[in-house]
């Protein structure tokens, strides 16, 4: 069995844009919009077979669901 703790950022590129270091020197950078995230599922070893989580972001109105991601969304709470 592999353990894989994978670790990262959810956002939308914004676009690029450079900073200068104490010496003067450009660094180009990657201008990211990060909402926060909200547990949509917990997976469990014992119900799916492994550990996970699902996330998502908050969308403005449910109108803007289907109906099974509504159903979904509120299954988990």
């Amino acid at each position: 069995m592999t353990l894989n703790n994978t670790l990262g950022v959810i956002g939308k590129k914004l676009g690029m844009t450079q900073v200068y270091d104490d010496d003067g020197i450009v660094i180009p950078v990657t201008v990211l919009k990060v909402e926060p995230l909200t547990v949509t599922q917990i997976k469990t070893l014992e119900n799916d077979g492994y550990n996970a989580i699902q996330v998502g972001i908050n969308p403005d109105k449910d109108k803007y669901l289907t109906r099974p991601e509504l159903m979904h969304l509120q299954k988990n709470k």
